[in-house]
């Protein structure tokens, strides 16, 4: 009970306002406008996927350090680390993307397209870990998993999971 009502709870976190920014152009420093514009997002992108590749890495080498099997170990934290990246991404990268369907149905449809995009690019990430630790380090094979899989997972995200409002009436 208690587990179903924190999971609503960071979902209902999860899901953004339901109206962009009111920040524009010209109200600040132009780093700030310019990260915050469309230009920026792939920075925007890269500083989402480093904090959720962070995070995987994090606890790659925790359960290893415990004594877990490197390759469910880094399953496990590939899945804890995806969690992550949606939340960032729904918050941040992806914020001016809104749609005019109720949240709570905008943000499952959402959840449910990132899921199903990061299905392709998790078996290339586990694929890469998987050939990479038979020449280098684990945590150096891991890296490079997510930084192949990271690639695609940005024109599926721009594409298909956070694809504008007016694309997927189109």
């Amino acid at each position: 009970m208690l587990a179903s009502v924190r999971g609503r709870q960071a979902l209902r976190r999860c899901a953004a306002p339901s109206a962009p920014p009111r920040r524009v152009g010209g109200r600040g420093p132009a780093w700030v406008d310019a990260l915050q514009s469309a230009r920026g997002r792939p920075l925007r992108f890269a500083a989402t996927g480093g904090l959720a590749g962070a995070v995987q890495l994090l606890l790659l080498h925790a359960g290893t350090a415990l004594g877990g099997n490197p390759l469910p170990t880094n399953v496990l934290a590939f899945l804890v680390a995806t969690q992550v990246n949606f939340c960032l991404s729904q918050l941040f990268t992806w914020r001016d993307r809104r749609d005019d369907r109720p949240a709570r149905a905008s943000l499952m449809r959402r959840w449910l397209r990132f899921h199903a995009a990061i299905s392709g690019t998790a078996m290339l990430n586990m694929v890469v870990f998987a050939v990479g630790r038979t020449v280098m380090p684990d945590l150096l094979a891991a890296a490079l998993g997510i930084g192949a899989a990271g690639l695609v997972n940005f024109v599926l995200a721009d594409r298909f999971v956070f694809r504008s409002a007016r694309a997927a009436t189109a």
